[in-house]
């Protein structure tokens, strides 16, 4: 059998204990110990030192980086801002001559009533409101060019979910994606300005 360790044996008497460490006296740490302590700290404070230098050098790949992701984001901010009207020395995209061959919208007589004709594959239908045309900002004088036609065209039709009404009617939702057409004319120039928007 293994005896224990007197020197491991938990003092039976706390009294003995608190007399014995009341006895201790404090020493100063030998010169070795000095100096093995001041060269520790001194090559903490050189790596200290190192590691502060070395995020200096990344600084500026950081910086290079955080501007193109800015630049990036802008320019995919710009490219998603939908255009209505362009610059007028860039007339190319809206003016066109009223003799070239695209295929545009026909032009709706004078149409009075609250419903707006609505081309749908050729069938013309009527919707329930009329969306006026958006202002034209092209730097010509608004009073030449004259509204020929505002048009919606459906571009896709989903039925939805059946809906209760107040009046205990029942309903079927319809989901209706269209474009807006508006057409002016310019008698003077035979300018035509058409401008389509989803």
């Amino acid at each position: 059998m293994n005896k224990p360790d007197p020197s491991h044996e938990e003092p039976q008497d706390f009294g003995d204990l608190e007399n014995q460490l009341s006895r201790l006296i404090p020493a100063a740490p030998s010169a070795a110990a000095q100096r093995r302590i001041g060269r520790q700290l001194d090559q903490l404070e050189q790596h200290r030192h190192e590691r502060r230098q070395m995020w200096w050098r990344f600084a500026p790949v950081a910086a290079a980086a955080c501007l193109v992701l800015g630049g990036v984001a802008f320019l995919q901010q710009q490219m998603s801002r939908p255009q209505v009207a362009g610059d007028p020395a860039d007339s190319s995209s809206l003016a066109s001559d009223a003799s070239s061959s695209q295929k545009v919208p026909t032009a709706v007589p004078e149409f009075s009533g609250s419903a707006m004709p609505i081309s749908v594959g050729g069938n013309v239908a009527t919707s329930p409101e009329f969306a006026s045309p958006p202002p034209i900002v092209t730097g010509i004088p608004a009073d030449h060019f004259l509204p020929v036609s505002s048009q919606e065209f459906i571009r896709d039709a989903k039925e939805g979910r059946v809906i209760e009404l107040s009046d205990d009617l029942r309903a079927r939702e319809i989901h209706v994606e269209y474009d807006n057409a508006w057409h002016w004319h310019d008698p003077d120039t035979q300018t035509n300005i058409r401008i389509y928007r989803p």
